[in-house]
């Protein structure tokens, strides 16, 4: 939760985009940044606007993606209780590299924040909030491609004296096909009686 005090004042002042301070859920760092004039670059002008963002990204391994679904919340101070607003379906945002924020450009218009009788700005003072959950993700990638068999690409590797091969494995030769290195690896396994 954040609280804001003299909110007019960041519409005269022409701030843009503010960010809370990071918090930590799921052992990543995150903040929220609001537009109390609505972020224009999504054409939400007479709205707040309201992003959950990942923070420290350049710490996290290559090719990291981080689930999470949340709730934004707007306090009302009358009534003591929270507006909620949450995606459609409640689904989880894919953080990533090229994603780091998701959230709503319209989350409130400025005209329902002002109105006295909803409770959001008293005294000119307004409280957002978020929850956060992380969904550790799993998944496992097969990939089957398949080659038309032509002569060019039936290779064949002969092994000499294979009754007095001792090693545990053996390597072919490496041969070239479709712009790939490919090589044969057998493996024998040595009984004794």
């Amino acid at each position: 939760m954040f609280k804001i005090e003299s909110f007019s004042l960041l519409s005269e002042a022409g701030m843009v985009r503010y960010e809370t301070g990071d918090f930590e859920v799921g052992g990543y760092k995150w903040c929220l940044a609001l537009y109390p004039n609505g972020n224009k670059d999504e054409n939400a002008d007479g709205h707040v606007s309201l992003y959950l963002v990942i923070k420290e990204t350049e710490k996290l391994p290559a090719c990291w993606d981080v689930n999470a679904s949340f709730k934004f919340f707007v306090f009302d101070q009358i009534r003591d209780k929270y507006l909620t607003i949450e995606g459609v379906d409640g689904s989880s945002k894919r953080f990533n590299v090229i994603k780091t924020e998701w959230g709503f450009s319209q989350l409130l218009s400025i005209e329902s924040l002002r109105n006295a009788s909803n409770g959001y700005l008293v005294g000119d003072s307004c409280m957002f909030g978020a929850e956060v959950f992380i969904s550790k993700s799993s998944f496992k990638l097969e990939q089957l491609s398949m080659i038309k068999c032509t002569r060019d690409n039936v290779i064949t590797w002969k092994l000499k004296d294979f009754s007095k091969l001792n090693e545990k494995y053996y390597y072919s030769e490496v041969y070239y096909f479709e712009e790939s290195k490919w090589y044969t690896l057998l493996y024998l396994c040595i009984h004794t009686c």
